[in-house]
This record gives structure tokens, sequence and C-alpha cells, in this order.
């Protein structure tokens, strides 16, 4: 890269010639004196060049929300001296820990500085970049380079629940949900009288003892389901830093972690601006690609009609659990919520509310036009119920764990009333 002059060699060029100008205009030697330092620094310019120097930068491309890490700066000078500024331009949600700009001397050897930074929220802010002006030993020229590193992933803090939500279809590979019918498990059913082929093992024989007759033992076998996350991102309330679209993909996030280490598989659909999917699957490969996914979760304005036809077939098997992820004010997306009913498949709701990045209202008019669309959000709700829907609102406040224990109660007792 081409060195320029800086404004220490430019004023000095300038000063010369009007020193010059002046000795020549009015004759005097005097002036020549006054010229001759300005004329020194502009030859000594024209003269020097910057240290030839090879940089690199680096920092920890997956981090964690709240993590603190280092952004690396490693110079090697083959030739020269000079002076360098470094200037560190942190992404998108990094944060520096101090003075994000220093100065170096440059001498042949290899020189490094680090700069402290903390990750202050999840996503994907892209690379962190390092602005070096190098210059010469006089400061009369300049040459600028800017370094970039790999893209920064800022993972969300992982939400520990306990809870999960049961799908009602169930796979016949092992996992952690009761299945209603009867096979080898762990959790008592029922009893029946013994018929032949049944194990020594599973005789009751208390009950056995006092009915003068072999009892056996029916059990609920564990089994694992599919669940997918049906992201809403049609429109989002809130700011840059938090909004109902950031809370969904927390919520999704917690849910991933805890139902792939149940051995079920788990897959994504993003309904919105841009279509996206992963299939459903299981394993820690898995488990990071829905999170990565997640984080680069964005809301993308869009006011084309998307319904859910537009899935490949693979996206939503017929048997999996759809636990959608919704703000509940965008109709298309609510829309695609009872489409997805009418068509049998098992679903249930998650709203992230609006209502706390709302605006307090002043006035009788904004107090009634609030209290008329809270109604219409109940009504809304309601009728979401009515369909069989499991429907728990959650507002960024109360654990996650009780918003799935709302959801797991509601869909019990509708498979209670369904019998």
């Amino acid at each position: 890269m081409t060195a320029r002059p800086t404004s220490r060699m430019v004023g000095a060029a300038i000063l010369a010639v009007v020193a010059l100008f002046l000795a020549v205009v009015t004759r005097r030697a005097d002036a020549v004196v006054l010229a001759a330092p300005f004329v020194v620094v502009s030859l000594v310019g024209l003269a020097s060049r910057p240290p030839a120097v090879e940089a690199g930068l680096t920092i920890a491309e997956r981090l964690t929300e709240g993590e603190t890490t280092e952004v690396t700066l490693d110079l090697e000078v083959s030739g020269g001296r000079g002076r360098v500024r470094a200037r560190l331009v942190p992404p998108k949600g990094v944060v520096a820990m101090g003075d994000v700009a220093t100065e170096l001397r440059l001498e042949p050897g290899t020189r490094r500085h680090r700069w402290q930074v903390r990750a202050d929220r999840w996503g994907a802010p892209g690379p962190a970049r390092v602005v070096l002006d190098i210059t010469d030993p006089f400061g009369t020229r300049v040459q600028r380079s800017v370094l970039a590193t790999a893209a920064v992933r800022i993972y969300p803090v992982e939400e520990t629940i306990r809870r999960a939500l049961s799908p009602h279809a169930l796979r016949t590979i092992a996992g952690a949900h009761l299945s209603r019918q009867r096979g080898d498990g762990v959790e008592f059913m029922d009893i029946r009288e013994f018929v032949r082929g049944d194990r020594a093992r599973d005789v009751n024989w208390r009950v056995s003892a006092r009915r003068d007759r072999l009892w056996v033992d029916q059990r609920q076998p564990e089994r694992s389901g599919e669940l997918v996350l049906f992201l809403d991102s049609f429109s989002s309330v809130g700011h840059d830093s938090d909004d109902t679209l950031r809370r969904s993909a927390e919520v999704a996030a917690a849910l991933v972690r805890r139902h792939i280490g149940l051995n079920d598989r788990v897959g994504l659909v993003d309904l919105g601006g841009v279509l996206r999917w992963v299939r459903p699957g299981g394993g820690t490969a898995q488990l990071y690609r829905l999170v990565d996914t997640l984080i680069e979760t964005e809301r993308y304005a869009s006011a084309a009609v998307k319904t859910i036809d537009v899935f490949p077939s693979r996206a939503l098997p017929r048997r999996c659990l759809v636990v959608a992820l919704s703000p509940l004010v965008d109709a298309r997306g609510i829309d695609a919520i009872r489409s997805l009913r009418a068509r049998g498949y098992d679903i249930a709701v998650v709203e992230i509310t609006p209502e706390p990045f709302l605006p307090e209202t002043a006035g009788t008019r904004a107090g009634l036009a609030r209290g008329l669309w809270e109604l219409e959000r109940e009504a809304m709700r309601s009728d979401l119920r009515r369909r069989g829907i499991a429907v728990a609102s959650w507002d960024g406040v109360e654990p996650i764990d009780h918003v799935v224990q709302s959801l797991g109660v509601f869909r019990s007792a509708v498979l209670r009333a369904a019998r």
C-alpha cells in the first residue's frame, strides 16, 4: 500500500514554500534561514518510508453472552523503524473494556498488543476490525491498513429448564417421554392377569398372593419424539437491544437444548421475510446447527402473504409437535398457526408478549384504545384455545420453566377431555 504524506509534512512543505517566496520578494537572507527547517523536514519526508510490517488479528470466534475475551494484534517488523497507531473497531454487541486506540513504537522484531472486550448481547455481529496508521520515525509519511478477524458469533446464556413438552405421537426409539402404550419401562401403569408368554420378572407377587393367581405389572415405556420450532419473524415489537424476536430466539434456544438432551429430534421453521428451515435431527451437531440459525434470526420487512404450503414436507413431519414462538401481532403468523391446527398438527404457542415494549398510555382516548386492543388479543387467545391449541405468555421476566409447565397442563387437560 502506498504511503501518503502526513499533515506534518504537508504543513512543513507549505511553510517552506511561503518562506522561500518571501525571501525572493524581500531579498532578505533571514527569510531563507526561516525556511531551512521546513525544507529539511520536507526533504526528509520525501526520502523516508514507513517500516515494512506484517500484521495479524485474532479473536475467539465463538463467545457466550457476558463472556470476556481478548483481541490480539501481532506485528512483525522486517525492516526500518517508526510508530503505529492502532484503533480497535469492535463489532456490534461487543464492548471494549478500556481505550480502543493505542500507539506503539516499531523496531525490527515482533510486537503484540491486546484489547479486553466483552460480549454484551448474543447474535452474529460479524468481524472485529483494527485500523493501523504506520508512520516513519519522523511522522512525515503514513500508511493505513485495515485488519479484520473472522466473523464472531455470540451465543445466548444457556437457560436451564427442567420440564419438557411431550408430543402426543412418539417414536419407537428410547427417550424420556412416557408413552401411552404399554411396554417395557419404569413407570407403573396398570396390572392384569398373567397370560402365557409374560415374563416372570413382571409378576406382581403381592397382588398374586392376595388373589391366588398370577398378576403382572404393566408399565409405560419411555420414548422420544419430534419437535419443530415455528418462529414467527413477520414482525417484532421493541428496540434494537431487546425485542420480541430476540426473546423468541432465547426461548427457542432453551427448548432446543432441553429436547436434544432428551434424545428428541428437533427442527426449526422460520416463517417471515426470509423463509428458512432446518430438518429435524438429533445430537450435538444438530444442537449447534439450530443455535447458529437462531442467532442469525432477523426481521426482514415483507408484505408477501406466506402460508404453510411453502414449507417442504420434510421440515414438518406429520407426527411432530409444533411449538410456535410468536408475539401474535401479525395476521399472517396467526393464520399460519390456525392452518397448522386445521391440518391436524399437534401445536402449542408461546406468546412473547409485546406489552412490556409499549409506551404508557396517557389520556382517556389512548387508554380506551389500549383497552380495546387488549380485549381483541384476549379474544384471539380464547379462539386458539377453543381449537385445542395450548397458549402460554412469556414476559421475559418469568422463568421459562413456568411457561413450559403451563403448556403441559393445558395439553394434558385437552388430552383427557378427548378420551
